[in-house]
């Protein structure tokens, strides 16, 4: 499945791409890899608007599997590290969740290590309307991640603005 999501990406055919993973999940139920997302959002990035708006909830749906079994849990982790590190030199740390990214599955990692704090800021809800193919560039300028990208000047104050409630509200009384 990957050189054919390879060769379709390098060289240009997006819809065939698409199509091609669409009917590969269909017909044989294949859990695509993160490399196959990585090509897959290539494909989607490359197509055109009209294209995207068809696949989109194929797309949507693929990358939301592949982002909660894998790149969440290595987040957590990488946080709870940062943490302890942290906590050590009696340094509050506030975690910021990723763009349409769930922040409870953070929340859950720490209370699994025992550590219950309200130190999490979400950033789904402020960002729901970018999932939408023709609002995603007002966000993002690239599509970093299967469901968000690095931050247009608009999406990185949606961002500061979520931290800046937060501070607020837990730090500044």
């Amino acid at each position: 499945v990957f050189s054919t999501l390879f060769f379709y990406s390098i060289f240009g055919f997006p819809e065939k791409c698409l199509t091609f993973a669409k009917k590969t999940a269909a017909i044989h139920q294949y859990d695509f890899s993160k490399e196959d997302m990585s090509r897959l959002l290539i494909c989607y990035e490359k197509a055109s608007l009209e294209v995207r708006k068809n696949y989109e909830h194929f797309f949507t749906e693929q990358t939301h599997s592949i982002k909660l079994n894998t790149s969440s849990s290595v987040t957590a982790d990488n946080y709870l590290y940062l943490y302890n590190v942290l906590y050590k030199k009696n340094i509050e740390l506030v975690i910021v969740g990723y763009p349409n990214s769930k922040i409870d599955i953070y929340r859950a990692h720490f209370s699994k290590a025992g550590i219950e704090s309200d130190i999490f800021v979400s950033n789904e809800k402020n960002f729901a309307p970018s999932q939408s193919s023709i609002e995603y560039e007002k966000y993002f300028i690239d599509r970093f991640a299967p469901t968000f990208g690095h931050g247009t000047t608009f999406g990185n104050s949606l961002i500061a603005e979520e931290v800046a409630k937060f501070l607020k509200l837990n730090f500044l009384k």
